[in-house]
């Protein structure tokens, strides 16, 4: 599995820069809310958590259906499979590549683009925390949905409707534990709710995933 881990990370990192489309949108994206608030004021640091939060979210959906397709299409997957590796233990390999290669970059930039939107350092940190303790939920529900449609090439908006409902209460949750950091820290109900919901989303969706390849390699 660490191979796996570890060859789809190289994969990335020599296919000419299509792992950042993510992170550039997530850069654009809050830029262009920068611009459309008029670029300060309260009304900008008031609803930057949500503004970052939703590039977040957007920025990890455009990568769903990446997860699976190419390594389907090209007979990776079969093979994989063959050597004996269970679906369940390539779906848990490409839920912790996809952590590293998409969330990881997108982690790095919060604190830049928090202080492009004038947050204080207390939201910033409970923002980065918030996505931390959100990041295995996200990567879990985005290997179910790229498993389910890997035979429909990227998914495309089916992917949009599968994830959305999953994603609405992590959303949720992580909005509001970044105020609840500033006044409760770590300790806030909000971060043991995402860490709850990002057990709940690997008990769900790794399995999910296994058995969307099994069925898709049969």
């Amino acid at each position: 599995m660490g191979a796996l881990i570890k060859r789809d990370i190289l994969l990335a990192w020599r296919s000419g820069g299509a792992w950042l489309l993510g992170v550039i949108f997530f850069v654009l994206f809050v830029t262009f809310c920068v611009i459309a608030a008029g670029g300060e004021g309260p009304q900008l640091e008031a609803f930057g958590p949500a503004y970052i939060w939703l590039a977040l979210l957007f920025a990890t959906l455009l990568s769903f259906g990446d997860i699976f397709s190419d390594d389907l299409n090209d007979g990776t997957l079969e093979q994989l499979v063959l050597t004996g590796l269970p679906p369940l233990a390539i779906a848990l390999a490409k839920w912790a590549g996809f952590i590293v290669l998409t969330i990881g970059p997108v982690f790095v930039l919060l604190p830049i683009v928090g202080s492009m939107l004038g947050l204080s350092v207390s939201r910033i940190a409970g923002l980065a925390l918030s996505a931390a303790f959100a990041a295995p939920a996200l990567a879990a529900y985005g290997v179910m949905a790229g498993a389910l449609m890997a035979k429909r090439g990227k998914g495309g908006f089916l992917i949009i409707l599968i994830s959305a409902p999953f994603l609405i209460p992590v959303l949720i949750f992580g909005l509001a534990a970044v105020d609840s950091y500033v006044r409760f820290g770590i300790l806030a109900f909000e971060f043991r709710a995402l860490a709850g919901l990002s057990l709940i989303a690997m008990a769900i969706g790794l399995p999910a995933a296994g058995a969307a390849l099994t069925a898709n390699i049969e």
